[in-house]
């Protein structure tokens, strides 16, 4: 029994170590397109500005400079509606909504990846625990058992957390 536990929980261990490395940089690559993306529909809200409040347009350039898109969204909703043609009101409305859809689709995937992060963390500790005590629970054949259905119970959640995590990350 205690091989089967050695062999289980190694390779538990490796492959949420070598999957969540893999999946990192994957988010990382997405984060980067939405922060591409997120610059450029700022870019056009805080060219809409031309003709208003000077104070907004140098707050909106901070903003975007700090990577803020939050507070550019905040204050791109504060414009001046009158100032704008009908095509204007258009576009600006659109990059509205794209950069709105842009931070929530991030703060959705961060918070996903974060939660696989801690999950996967968690269950690669865990394994090295049980492959450390695996003496001392050879002579109980019992929670032997209820250990191995736990780190593969386990081991299954982490696995499906992936496919959701690459879900998320991969929507258009």
């Amino acid at each position: 029994m205690d091989t089967a536990i050695y062999y289980t929980f190694s390779t538990i261990a490796q492959t949420l170590a070598g999957g969540i490395a893999l999946l990192g940089a994957f988010v990382l690559f997405r984060f980067q397109l939405f922060t591409g993306r997120m610059e450029d529909a700022s870019l056009h809200l805080q060219r809409a500005f031309k003709n208003t409040d000077r104070q907004r347009i140098v707050e909106m350039r901070q903003a975007r400079f700090d990577g803020d898109y939050d507070r550019v969204l905040d204050l791109s909703k504060l414009s001046n509606e009158e100032e704008k043609t009908e095509p204007d009101k258009e576009r600006y409305a659109t990059s509205q909504f794209r950069l709105e859809r842009l931070l929530d689709r991030r703060r959705v995937l961060a918070r996903y990846f974060r939660l696989l992060l801690w999950t996967t963390v968690g269950l690669v500790v865990v394994s090295v625990a049980v492959i450390a005590t695996t003496p001392r629970l050879y002579w109980h054949t019992s929670t032997s058992i209820m250990v191995i259905v736990f780190g593969v119970t386990w081991f299954a959640a982490c696995i499906c957390g992936f496919a959701v995590v690459l879900e998320k990350a991969s929507e258009r």
